[in-house]
């Protein structure tokens, strides 16, 4: 059987997420064989279990039930992630998964960072964020052709995305909405500018390795359709350890 990232109370609040076992037909087109791709290699060198499909036991549900219990819900660190669909989604999963095998680093889901980073034990913030995208309609964000070689763990390497003025414009939103919530602490990895960018390396590479990484990869994708974003929650751990946890469409 299926099983959903939402769990009763919460699950009439947000879009469920299906999560199915390998063999599921209906996995396509993460299927097994796409999965079984999404083994990596730790940045100590080790090589790391492939990624199995999660399901709602390896959510955030340890405060809501602790919140349900009557009891103090921990403070959970969360980001907001725009997911690239359908032909896109797999090119990109495809070259970042190669990436990292010619490179010895993590592989991880393809997303553009709508909001990098905040923390909350108040999981009511999501009614509000489903809200905001309600109110927020489609839109595109091409990417650029060629990579760009960054200077952090996180930002290894990438695609930088056009500034089209829906993007920001929603990007600006769910930061003031955040910012003025009790409860919520931000923390921006570029709080001076938003640079909204789709990572293709996670990797302590070295600055000529970064370089000689960018200027041999050419885009999979030219554009990603926008309908929705997602919150992940997102510990300070390995990618595989990250969890969708809500989907906000937009309207």
């Amino acid at each position: 059987e299926s099983c959903f990232r939402s769990v009763a109370p919460f699950a009439s609040r947000f879009t469920p997420v299906p999560c199915m076992p390998p063999s599921s037909p209906a996995l396509s087109p993460r299927s097994s064989s796409s999965l079984s791709e999404r083994g990596w290699v730790g940045r100590w060198g080790r090589r790391q279990a492939h990624r199995q499909p999660l399901c709602h036991h390896r959510e955030i549900t340890g405060a809501r039930r602790r919140k349900s219990a009557g009891l103090m819900a921990s403070v959970e660190q969360y980001s907001l992630w725009i997911k690239p669909s359908g032909a896109a989604e797999q090119a990109l999963q495809r070259q970042i998964n190669e990436l990292a095998r010619e490179h010895g680093t993590e592989t991880f889901e393809p997303h553009v960072t709508l909001f990098s980073l905040f923390e909350t034990a108040d999981v009511s913030i999501f009614d509000k964020l489903q809200a905001l995208a309600r109110d927020a309609g489609p839109f595109s964000i091409p990417l650029a052709k060629t990579a760009t070689a960054g200077k952090s763990f996180y930002q290894c390497v990438y695609l930088l995305c056009d500034k089209v003025p829906a993007l920001l414009d929603l990007h600006h939103k769910v930061r003031d909405l955040l910012e003025s919530s009790e409860g919520v602490t931000v923390k921006l990895a570029n709080p001076d500018a938003y640079m909204p960018h789709l990572s293709l390396i996670y990797g302590d590479l070295t600055d000529e390795g970064r370089q000689e990484a960018a200027a041999a990869i050419q885009a999979s994708a030219e554009t990603l359709q926008v309908t929705s974003f997602e919150v992940y929650a997102t510990p300070m751990s390995r990618p595989e350890d990250w969890v969708s946890v809500a989907k906000c469409n937009l309207s």
